[in-house]
Parts: structure tokens; C-alpha cells; sequence
């Protein structure tokens, strides 16, 4: 029962790290074909950032 909670709960971690690269990307992406820039700095630079947002949010609930 306790080794099933754990799968649930870093399943549903893995979908939701998931989530953020691709939407992070995609609002990268329109940002960037929005404003016509050439070299997709805001492609590159939203996911690394949301991801890494996400893993320290991870880490300051795991804390409590």
C-alpha cells in the first residue's frame, strides 16, 4: 500500500515536470515568433527556467 502512494506521487511529479517543459516551451516559442527574434532566446531560456522554478519548489516542500 505505502511503495503504491509513493508510485502515484512521483508519477504525477514526473507528468507535471512534463507539462511545464512543453508549455514553457511553447510560450517560449510564440514570445519569441511574436517579437521576431531570430535567435530563440526565449525558447531556450523559459523551460531551463521553469524547471528548475519547479525543482525548487520540490525541494521546499519536501523540507516541511
Amino acid at each position: 500500500m505505502n511503495n503504491k502512494r509513493y508510485l502515484i506521487r512521483y508519477l504525477n511529479l514526473g507528468f507535471q515536470f512534463f507539462f511545464i517543459l512543453i508549455v514553457s516551451t511553447s510560450l517560449g516559442y510564440f514570445i519569441d515568433y511574436f517579437f521576431d527574434i531570430r535567435f530563440y532566446i526565449f525558447t531556450m531560456t523559459l523551460p531551463l527556467i521553469s524547471f528548475f522554478y519547479s525543482l525548487f519548489k520540490v525541494y521546499k516542500n519536501m523540507k516541511k
